[in-house]
């Protein structure tokens, strides 16, 4: 028997399938998807990898083959779904087979079996067997159990029989276990949710074979009650004894979602996420591959968990760019669960109150089935938005970061009892110190970025490698002691309004907060227990966080990210300030909100302010359409580095002057720094490419062999990757 394998060494030019012989003894426990040590290389180092293909019987090597050493129990296996979902990952975002792979594997450790809530059954083993044994405890625990249809774990633990025998005979075939039945919890829909429920549900009925799946987007305003209709549907899915994915954009700022499946479905999820150990994740994984537990919840990393027979795919704000991976290997988890869905058969529900331009343009291609939640579950008005133009309150004498609209709605709200959102996309104090004598710019020496100060640790702190230098009193280039703060911040927003108004209780929320995620849900538990009077908060606030008792949002310098030097900078600035806006009037208050901006005129004011998502979506796709933008052309990002920058700028130039010959003068751009230029000590160049979509499998074909022959001829002192469709673009 021969195989074909993808082997764990990620390096470019290994990037392909190896063949081994199988030795006669394993041969039977052979499967694809297992994983294998085999020899590799000139020293036969001994290394795992993944079996991709068994070749058919007649396969004749040419030459004599390394034999595979021997079955890995080190790490987990995958199935045919997860291999095919694989192969898709790495033709989609040109990565190597194995980085992929990678994503899917986890160490195999050995997990403690916990019985607790299982139900425990007799064998037909255990009942031959009755009548052979003397009178003891397990002649006493297989004769109770005979006449009756499972007994919980613990129940038998309280009548007397210990674990260490019903663990002994369960492994001994004598007895059996299985999950308690699981009952949700009753879930009420309203005559609107039902419609849209329906819909749903009739797809979920449906016998679908794999590539076959439909995708749904739900179009439902903040408050709308999507939820209930995920649960509607992950309830029925389970009926048809199926299991679910759920995907959330950041597991840490959604502990009060989950707690809510948790309720829903008691014993029945898994959470996942990058800081649970490597033995949560294997109980998990055995958990969801054994039908233990059928719901997993995670952010985009819960996307590859091998499950046995997936029926259901849930990705909540789907909108959201936590869900593109921006570290090797890049991949956007939405579109990869759009792939799931198609390999499992699996119905797939994309969420969102302010959903993607790409998939409002799926709907429109019919692609999609858009389902539209306007209404709000409790009745509540949409809340009063009010634009101040702070370039006008500075004419007025107010230079302050309050402005006058601002003051008074913060004194009105707090004489009513109500409770008030401060938010600012900024951490940190200052955005960065410069000297007012040379225009020096104190930066990261790792990232070539200014570097962010923070007041309570007197510190200067890079936001990309961590890196952290004492604040400077003097200027590094010429002496002068004018160092001066630039920008507003977290901190400093905390410091002026604790002046402003001494007598209220102010807190922020950020991810500079001391004592991480403890910390972070004390803060919020304190802020919905009222202890808190006015919040002041980055994007977390943003998310997913229910604050039924906000009667004021305030937006300080809401126009911020407009002056993003990306396609997308209009999109992201609507959907981050209708999901802050979507905090208030969540009960059965009519919120407000003062919008601070210095571009009260720009086109996205007033579909803000008369929540007009049509109108925004509409201008936006023309604005995408004149221009070629995704998701009417594709855009390619290839990002080379290398630890000496004169040498990558030859090399990205000669790789230039290549491309050229290929893509038309305007499909290419020149070669050009990142906007990071030098990150983490590695220098970083990229070049720019956008095609239409009608040229793409020609262009795709031509990148890849691009990719393929770069790692031939060079040395692996530079390396370069692909990004298709990159968030933060320039």
């Amino acid at each position: 028997m021969f195989v074909e394998v993808v082997t764990s060494i990620e390096a470019r030019k290994l990037n392909k399938l190896f063949t081994y012989e199988v030795p006669i003894e394993i041969e039977q426990n052979i499967v694809i998807g297992q994983n294998v040590t085999v020899p590799f290389g000139k020293g036969n180092k001994e290394i795992s990898a993944i079996i991709i293909k068994i070749l058919a019987n007649d396969y004749k090597p040419i030459m004599n083959l390394k034999k595979i050493i021997k079955i890995n129990p080190a790490q987990t296996s995958l199935d045919k779904n997860l291999l095919k979902l694989a192969s898709w990952i790495r033709d989609k975002y040109f990565l190597s087979f194995s980085s992929v792979l990678k994503l899917m594997m986890i160490k195999n450790i050995k997990v403690k079996a916990d019985y607790s809530n299982k139900n425990i059954y007799i064998t037909q083993k255990g009942i031959s067997t009755i009548s052979t044994l003397r009178k003891s405890k397990k002649k006493e625990l297989l004769e109770t159990l005979k006449d009756k249809d499972g007994l919980l774990f613990n129940d038998l633990l309280e009548q007397g029989y210990s674990k260490a025998v019903i663990v002994e005979m369960i492994k001994s075939d004598l007895l059996k276990f299985e999950n308690k039945l699981l009952v949700s919890n009753t879930i009420n829909l309203s005559v609107k949710q039902k419609e849209i429920y329906n819909q749903i549900e009739n797809e979920l009925d449906k016998d679908k074979s794999n590539e076959d799946s439909s995708i749904f987007l739900l179009f439902g305003a903040t408050g709308s009650g999507k939820t209930e209709i995920y649960f509607k549907a992950i309830q029925h899915t389970l009926k048809k004894n199926k299991q679910v994915i759920v995907l959330l954009p950041e597991i840490n700022l959604t502990e009060q979602m989950i707690g809510r499946f948790e309720k829903t479905f008691p014993d029945n999820v898994v959470k996942w996420h990058s800081q649970i150990t490597n033995v949560q994740k294997m109980k998990a994984w055995e958990e969801l591959v054994n039908r233990d537990k059928n719901i997993i919840i995670g952010p985009r990393s819960a996307i590859f968990t091998k499950m046995n027979n997936v029926g259901l795919i849930i990705v909540d704000e789907e909108h959201d760019g936590s869900y593109y991976q921006q570290n090797y290997p890049n991949y956007n988890a939405r579109d990869i669960a759009i792939m799931r869905g198609q390999v499992d058969g699996a119905t797939v529900i994309l969420g969102s109150a302010t959903p993607s331009v790409d998939s409002m343009e799926m709907v429109s291609e019919g692609k999609y089935k858009l389902l539209r939640l306007e209404e709000k579950y409790h009745g509540q008005d949409n809340p009063i938005v009010e634009l101040v133009d702070m370039a006008e309150e500075l004419h007025k004498g107010n230079s302050t970061i309050i402005s006058d609209a601002l003051d008074r709605a913060i004194k009105k709200k707090i004489a009513q009892g109500e409770q008030i959102l401060i938010f600012i996309n900024r951490r940190g104090y200052y955005n960065f110190l410069m000297c007012r004598d040379c225009g020096y710019v104190i930066k990261c020496k790792n990232c070539d970025i200014p570097l962010t100060y923070h007041e309570k640790e007197k510190k200067l702190i890079c936001h990309y490698c961590d890196n952290k230098i004492d604040k400077q009193d003097n200027c590094p280039n010429c002496g002068s002691k004018r160092i001066r703060g630039i920008g507003l911040g977290t901190e400093q927003t905390l410091e002026i309004i604790k002046k402003k108004y001494p007598t209220l209780n102010v807190e922020r929320l950020d991810s500079d907060i001391r004592g991480g995620n403890t910390k972070k849900k004390s803060i919020i538990q304190d802020y919905k227990d009222k202890k808190i009077d006015i919040l002041i908060g980055t994007q977390i606030i943003a998310k997913g966080i229910d604050f039924p008792n906000v009667g004021l949002i305030g937006i300080l310098l809401g126009d911020m990210s407009l002056n993003f030097p990306d396609y997308r900078a209009r999109e992201w600035t609507f959907q981050l300030l209708m999901q802050v806006i979507g905090r208030t009037s969540r009960r059965d208050k009519k919120g407000e909100v003062i919008l601070q901006t210095y571009h009260p005129s720009d086109i996205i004011y007033s579909d803000i302010k008369t929540f007009n998502y049509s109108n925004f979506y509409n201008k936006e796709l023309k604005f995408r359409k004149r221009h070629n933008y995704p998701p009417f052309g594709e855009i390619i990002k290839l990002q080379f580095q290398g630890l000496n920058r004169d040498d990558l700028i030859e090399l990205i130039w000669d790789s230039y002057k290549s491309l050229n010959l290929k893509f038309e003068a305007k499909e290419i751009f020149k070669p050009k720094p990142n906007r990071i230029e030098k990150y983490n000590g590695i220098w970083r160049w990229e070049i720019i490419i956008k095609f239409d979509r009608n040229k793409l499998e020609e262009k795709e074909q031509y990148l890849k062999d691009f990719m393929k022959n770069f790692y031939i001829i060079n040395n692996n002192k530079e390396m370069v990757y692909i990004e298709r469709n990159p968030y933060g673009l320039i």
